[in-house]
């Protein structure tokens, strides 16, 4: 638990170090270098989903394209 609080004091102005869920304020909050004590929320990851041929399945990637390929007459 020391070497933590000598890399926090250490680090004065380093943002988001380590996260820890707050029991007071409820939310997972980040701790900031020992010069920056605002409190700040963990965000979930932003997550892309997927989309257009590439976010199909292989299989069904394959029949988009045999589709295309027939209406084009290929």
């Amino acid at each position: 638990m020391s070497n933590l609080y000598l890399k926090w004091q250490r680090n004065r102005f380093k943002p988001h170090m380590f996260h820890y869920y707050d029991v007071q304020h409820r939310p997972f909050l980040w701790i900031n270098g020992s010069s920056l004590n605002q409190r700040e929320a963990v965000e979930p990851e932003v997550r892309v989903m997927d989309f257009g041929i590439d976010g199909c399945y292989s299989q069904r990637a394959a029949e988009v394209i045999n589709k295309v390929w027939k209406l084009r007459g290929d």
